[in-house]
């Protein structure tokens, strides 16, 4: 299978570029969730493995350390889910102390722990409980652990604007990967933290247009390569989309905008050069409408589009090294025409020609268009 991503075409346009192998896909994408909640609720501790199946990731993000359990039968559940599943995991730290760390390690290292993750969404980088004076502090940390027993260490994460990345320290001597939440916003940039939340496609989400960034810089991963991570591969432990009415005041979309939205997130990503993306959430937390499973493990119709996609591109194969794929792309109607799949004789398209508008709840308009697809 062959992979190819178009981005921002016009109604035709001939284009020359590096294809990917269709594996590359899945390999770039997991999925997080509150597992020690999992742990403590018996519909969700089974529940949480038979999304994982149903979903078909091969990542996970999980906490390295447990709330509100024994961390030894936390640790437990993790590696039975590595067992059962056989999805390997990135931990995110908080601010928790070295030993209970390096313990950490130690016991989910039969689980398939493949990274470590600095803080998750630190507003500002003043530090928090185990004594780490901020974010740095507990990054390097982590880097020293990771180096010790060889994982990949990711940066902290942001909650807010692309642009509190600018006020972030240089991390790039203490992480194997920049690490952002590019969740999408609509609307007016001035407006509040949460109003904005929710934004029509993740393509707004890495060019600027939607406020997403600081001052002339574009952007999550302008933002971030400007001073914290210059260099490092990026990736993102959460991006999502809640839909209903959700507890913390987030901005919601239609069930059938979520729908589109994951998998097109799943593509844009791998398109944007993110190594890694971990889909928000697997299975309801809150009452905060992003779950993409049931408690069952049953999947709701956006996670089943999720496995629709990983499945249709699921293709390990033997290694090869993909060549340069020319093609043609012809639209019906002028409009940005994206994520061009290709395997085999097989396409599908992606078609901006709609737009929907958060604020007034409706959609703003519906073009019918047909995309030809030809090889050249």
């Amino acid at each position: 299978m062959v992979l190819t991503l178009a981005s921002q075409l016009p109604a035709v346009e001939f284009v020359s570029e590096t294809a990917k192998s269709a594996d590359a896909l899945c390999e770039s994408v997991g999925v997080g969730g509150r597992f020690d909640w999992y742990f403590g609720n018996d519909t969700w501790n089974s529940g949480a493995i038979a999304a994982i199946k149903n979903m078909g990731v091969r990542y996970i993000r999980v906490g390295a350390l447990g709330e509100g359990v024994g961390n030894s039968d936390y640790w437990g559940y993790i590696n039975r889910i590595h067992i059962e599943t056989g999805v390997r995991c990135v931990a995110n730290a908080w601010w928790s102390s070295e030993s209970d760390l390096r313990a950490a390690v130690t016991a989910l290292k039969p689980a398939g722990i493949y990274a470590l993750e600095g803080v998750n969404e630190a507003f500002d980088n003043t530090g928090g409980p185990g004594g780490y004076a901020n974010a740095l502090a507990l990054q390097k940390v982590l880097w020293s652990i990771g180096q010790d027993n060889g994982l990949d260490v990711y940066s902290w994460t942001l909650g807010g604007p692309a642009s509190g990345h600018l006020d972030m320290p240089n991390s790039e001597n203490w992480c194997s990967h920049g690490n952002i939440h590019p969740y999408h916003w609509y609307g007016n940039p001035d407006e509040t933290y949460l109003s904005q939340r929710g934004s029509a496609s993740l393509w707004q989400g890495f060019d600027g247009r939607d406020g997403h960034a600081g001052g002339t810089v574009p952007g999550f991963i302008g933002c971030i390569r400007a001073q914290e991570v210059p260099n490092k591969p990026l990736v993102a432990t959460e991006i999502g989309w809640s839909s209903g009415n959700n507890a913390v005041g987030d901005v919601s979309v239609p069930a059938s905008a979520k729908q589109r939205y994951y998998p097109r997130a799943m593509l844009e990503c791998l398109n944007a050069g993110l190594e890694r993306t971990f889909l928000f959430c697997l299975i309801e937390e809150l009452d905060r409408d992003y779950g993409l499973a049931f408690d069952n493990g049953s999947l709701k119709p956006p996670g089943q589009a999720v496995a629709n996609l990983l499945s249709l591109t699921k293709d390990p194969g033997t290694a090869f090294t993909a060549g340069a794929l020319r093609y043609a792309l012809q639209a019906s109607v002028s409009g940005k025409c994206r994520n061009i799949y290709c395997y085999s004789r097989c396409l599908a398209t992606q078609v901006d020609a709609g737009e929907y508008d958060y604020f007034r709840r409706h959609l703003v308009r519906s073009l019918p268009i047909r995309a030809c697809f030809r090889p050249r």
